[in-house]
């Protein structure tokens, strides 16, 4: 199974990651969105199945961040 690793920077300096058991790397996005809320706007460096995918995981973040806005506009309006 693949492997995403790589670093993004936080408050606090750059942060090591290692994420074995994803199913799929949006799976793996996700789940450090799910860690660090910031993830994907920062700098970092990704790789998955040792090949960069780290502009793949920028706009993954950024079409995630506008379909969670648009879902959370829609259910406002429908109240």
């Amino acid at each position: 199974m693949p492997e995403m690793d790589g670093w993004f920077e936080t408050e606090n300096g750059l942060e090591l990651f290692l994420i074995e058991e994803a199913s799929s790397l949006e799976a793996a996005v996700l789940e450090m969105i799910d860690y660090d809320k910031d993830f994907g706007h920062t700098d970092m460096e990704i790789t998955w199945d040792d090949k960069d995918v780290t502009k793949q995981v920028y706009s993954m973040v950024t079409a995630i961040k506008l379909s969670d806005a648009f879902a959370t506009r829609m259910v406002r309006e429908d109240t």
